[in-house]
């Protein structure tokens, strides 16, 4: 069952057929036209304010990996790329993630925990969902601006952090996060704890209700078969009054997005993408289902502190991805 595992674009044997259904597909998709867009960079002042921003603008300069179907001599060589990159997912290999996406998530991670800080004791129980088989967020530094802030601004004195994940990270790769966080503590004052379980976010977890002051979850709702089970189980670990969940997630494109060839890229190569890369979907209204269960059209239940829509190319095909922050009121 696939439940909890975060995206890591899978491990299955390198078929030869593979190559040649991403061939194909992209030969075919060569005439269609996707225009990047963008939206205003993570805010990382102490001065926090709600924003929602969907708002297009102008496509970057540099020629992205969708842009190579706008010209049909570069249509059979933008096929080979892609046939060589599913290939590569099937091959096991992680998937690249900029620097930008990187600062996302960092400061993704930084509000949720300083949000959540307003009503939580001097120790602050974070659960994260998918914590994978390597720990990356922790091992990548991505915690780092939270806790860096939580020490500066905040009471706030421990950090707990609980990791579930289908597969067990190696004891090595506890250690050297645990390390990391303890060479944080040294800088901030805060003293971080890792305690990672082997469980399934769409199953009822061995913790009480309202366990945990923030929830973060990282591209992984992809590959749980159940994501508004996931999500109502997440609802039920965070604090109600003035928890907070952190999300990034990749997401379909939405109805009222002007992007038909990538929409048309998500549902065709979406079975090809589950087969290969444990589970994971390219087509599914994540954001939607947060806000459903969650519901955050009511504010006496929830309030979205931040929200945003992006395109990352070189996380291609999960280009078309969301982040945001969702405080519990009740």
């Amino acid at each position: 069952m696939m439940a909890s595992k975060s995206c890591t674009l899978g491990k299955a044997r390198k078929w030869s057929w593979v190559r040649i259904a991403a061939l194909l597909i992209s030969v075919v998709g060569f005439g269609g036209h996707v225009d990047a867009f963008a939206t205003t960079p993570p805010n990382n002042n102490n001065q926090e304010q709600p924003t929602v921003t969907t708002d297009p603008k102008d496509p970057p300069s540099e020629i992205s990996r969708r842009d190579l179907f706008d010209w049909p001599f570069l249509a059979i060589a933008s096929a080979v790329v892609t046939g060589e990159l599913v290939a590569t997912a099937v091959g096991g290999l992680s998937l690249s993630r900029p620097a930008a996406h990187e600062q996302r998530v960092a400061d993704t991670i930084r509000r949720s925990l300083v949000e959540a800080t307003a009503a939580s004791t001097p120790s602050l129980r974070v659960l994260e969902v998918g914590i994978g088989n390597d720990c990356r967020l922790i091992r990548r530094g991505l915690y780092n601006q939270a806790i860096a802030n939580l020490g500066s601004t905040t009471d706030t004195k421990q950090l707990e952090i609980t990791g579930i994940d289908l597969q067990l990270p190696k004891e090595d790769t506890v250690i050297d996060a645990q390390l990391l966080l303890d060479q944080l503590q040294q800088e901030t004052g805060v003293q971080s704890t890792l305690n990672i379980q082997q469980a399934s976010i769409t199953s009822k977890l061995p913790f009480p209700d309202g366990s945990f002051d923030a929830v973060i979850c990282c591209l992984t709702l992809c590959s749980v078969d159940d994501p508004a089970a996931a999500v109502a189980e997440m609802k039920r670990l965070i604090r109600p009054t003035g928890g907070t969940l952190g999300y990034v997630e990749h997401v379909a494109v939405n109805p009222d997005e002007n992007y038909p060839l990538l929409e048309w890229q998500q549902e065709t190569l979406d079975p090809l993408q589950q087969l290969v890369a444990d589970n994971c979907h390219l087509h599914r209204y994540t954001q939607e289902t947060i806000h459903d269960v969650f519901a955050t059209n009511n504010d006496d239940k929830a309030k979205i502190l931040q929200e945003d829509r992006f395109l990352v190319d070189k996380m291609w095909p999960v280009t078309s991805q969301s982040c945001g922050v969702i405080q519990r009121e009740g």
